[in-house]
């Protein structure tokens, strides 16, 4: 079987979770319905980890703990047809669009580019107040902003080619196992069920 079939979910896989945890299979079907639900748009959130990460920065920086950075597809914005762009509201928002159109990888490639140009400009607006500038104003911030973007992208590649094998578990069962021992020393028992 291969990895793809054996996380996708099937009937026989939810009757199987139902037996397991001693509950009804139609709860299950439900909870996995709702869950599916959530995770509908997860595909769409690209870099979400050094978005969120990067929200925090901001967060501290600005001593704003609603800063947000928001990515959106622009679906009329006629700037941004080829190519991102982003809006730096100070100390409150990034907003970040790019071409609904764009291809996933390129999509990466370009968010990254834009996080950049936002990360040197919220960056130099902090040390300006304090006198000093990350780089001369005479020097473009334009190879940074794509520097930046190739940090991000290292980043995200190392982390999925070597650091979340590591995590992956390599079948259902085996997953299964680790949530009903976690279940049974959630309550203070051993996996095996003895105080």
């Amino acid at each position: 079987m291969s990895l793809k079939e054996e996380f996708e979910v099937t009937d026989e896989k939810l009757n199987d979770i139902s037996k397991r945890f001693k509950v009804r299979k139609s709860d299950v079907k439900l909870l996995h319905r709702l869950f599916s639900d959530v995770i509908s748009g997860v595909k769409s959130h690209y870099l979400v980890d050094i978005i969120r990460s990067m929200e925090a920065y901001f967060r501290k920086e600005t001593n704003n703990q609603s800063f947000q950075i928001r990515c959106e597809p622009a679906q009329d914005y006629p700037r941004v047809l080829h190519a991102g762009c982003a809006f730096y509201y100070p100390k409150k928002l990034i907003h970040i669009f790019f071409p609904p159109s764009m291809e996933e990888k390129q999509l990466r490639i370009c968010l990254a580019r834009e996080l950049g140009h936002m990360f040197l400009l919220e960056l130099d607006n902090n040390k300006k107040e304090s006198g000093e500038t990350f780089l001369n104003e005479k020097v473009s911030r334009e190879p940074f902003s794509s520097i930046f973007g190739i940090f991000t992208i290292m980043d995200k590649n190392d982390f999925y080619a070597n650091y979340a094998r590591k995590l992956n578990h390599h079948s259902l069962e085996e997953i299964i196992n680790d949530f009903v021992h976690l279940k049974g020393t959630a309550r203070g028992a051993s996996p095996d069920g003895v105080k």
